[in-house]
């Protein structure tokens, strides 16, 4: 069996499975008339925000020495 992957938000749910472009993923929700974004990186989190998508490099990522 295939792993199915799906974010939920509210009332509101998305298969992701096929979205995934380089592992990274873009998404847009409406809640109450506003658009949230999100960035979802393959096995590795998300960032949600109201001003657009964050860049892959700006969230969980490892701090160099």
């Amino acid at each position: 069996m295939d792993t199915i992957y799906r974010v939920y938000y509210l009332n509101q749910q998305m298969d992701i499975t096929d979205k995934f472009e380089d592992g990274i993923c873009y998404l847009q929700f409406q809640v109450d008339g506003e658009t949230k974004y999100m960035t979802v990186k393959y096995q590795n989190g998300y960032d949600m925000g109201s001003h657009g998508y964050a860049q892959p490099d700006e969230f969980n990522t490892t701090p160099t020495e």
